[in-house]
């Protein structure tokens, strides 16, 4: 049990070692190449976030109009909502 506890310590600090070195020796080059994936990603977020804001802000209109073409269609009309509110 303690091999697998020594293996998997010095396994973490040769690759910790490693990638310092390769960041120092390189001046960080190959790590740039995830800082752009890490921005198209918060990109790509962002506009998520916006088409739910704006989809947000809108469902009460949509909804206000979904309401109406509903009473306009329904046989009864105002007789249906009337019976909503009883």
């Amino acid at each position: 049990m303690f091999k697998l506890i020594f293996r998997t310590v010095i396994i973490l600090l040769f690759l910790i070692f490693v990638t310092v070195a390769l960041a120092i020796w390189k001046g960080g080059e190959p790590f740039r190449y995830f800082g752009e994936g890490v921005r198209v990603v918060g990109k790509s977020i962002m506009t998520f976030g916006d088409f739910v804001d704006e989809f947000k802000s809108g469902s009460k209109q949509m909804r206000k109009s979904y309401d109406k073409l509903k009473d306009a269609i329904s046989p009864g009309g105002e007789e249906v909502k009337r019976g909503k509110e009883k």
